[in-house]
């Protein structure tokens, strides 16, 4: 087995256990595809706009996975959904653990070195860094992501180097195991820092994720709030621009 099948055979797990037999059934096409024919035209052909692989989102809604999960399959599928594509360029290449997490778009390899020393003397690029998401209440001045969000951000400072990993080592459909049981061993560790830190500054955690409305006093008047830690104190929360003053 490559890569590439790898990835495919990770991407039919994801399908498979969500219950989408649509995809599940393409996904099955594409692996034959490739193990008679060494063909990857029918995969490339699964990217594009609506209607896509590109356009997935799993949810609890449609989906029969635990809430918890969500941010999990979802952050998981979207990069091994990416790696697939690229891989498939190349089906016959083996990429090694470096290329592969060069291979994946993530911003955040310097923050998460900074958050998860246990001396914060190492500088991050803030222009280059992807914030927390929460809302911002025009009204009462609430600010604040759900422990949703903070799932999300973990996730993507923990995975590009987990899925690097795995795909150097043909793993990435075995891992599937490990996101659906949501069992990253940094994981619990370091968003019990990330909670902590944000206590102590000004933010407010949520509970209520897709509300349209202020989790604080209830208008309408909210839109989304983006926040980084201080380079000098990471438990100071603020939006990125007030530290590129």
């Amino acid at each position: 087995m490559n890569q590439y099948q790898d990835s495919l055979m990770a991407l039919h797990k994801i399908f498979s256990l969500t219950n989408n037999k649509r995809w599940m059934s393409w996904i099955e096409n594409n692996i034959v595809d490739w193990t008679e024919k060494k063909c990857v035209d029918h995969h490339l052909a699964s990217f594009g706009g609506a209607g896509t692989l590109n356009n997935i989102y799993f949810c609890e809604d449609n989906e029969p996975i635990k809430k918890e999960i969500i941010p999990w399959i979802n952050k998981y599928y979207s990069w091994v959904k990416d790696l697939s594509f690229k891989f498939a360029l190349e089906p016959n290449r083996d990429f090694s653990k470096e290329e592969v997490f060069q291979m994946i778009p993530h911003k955040n390899g310097d923050l998460y070195k900074f958050l998860s020393s246990e001396s914060e003397d190492k500088p991050y690029n803030i222009r280059k860094s992807q914030p927390l998401v929460g809302k911002k209440c025009g009204s009462c001045g609430f600010e604040g992501p759900s422990h949703t969000s903070i799932d999300y951000f973990v996730l993507g400072l923990l995975m590009p180097e987990f899925i690097s990993e795995q795909s150097e080592k043909k793993q990435l459909n075995e891992a599937v195991e490990i996101i659906m049981t949501a069992k990253l061993k940094e994981f619990e560790p370091l968003k019990s820092k990330l909670l902590k830190d944000i206590m102590n500054s000004d933010l407010k955690i949520t509970d209520k994720p897709e509300s349209e409305t202020c989790p604080n006093c209830g208008t309408k008047e909210v839109g989304k709030g983006y926040w980084l830690p201080n380079p000098e104190r990471s438990e100071d929360w603020k939006a990125p621009e007030a530290f590129l003053k």
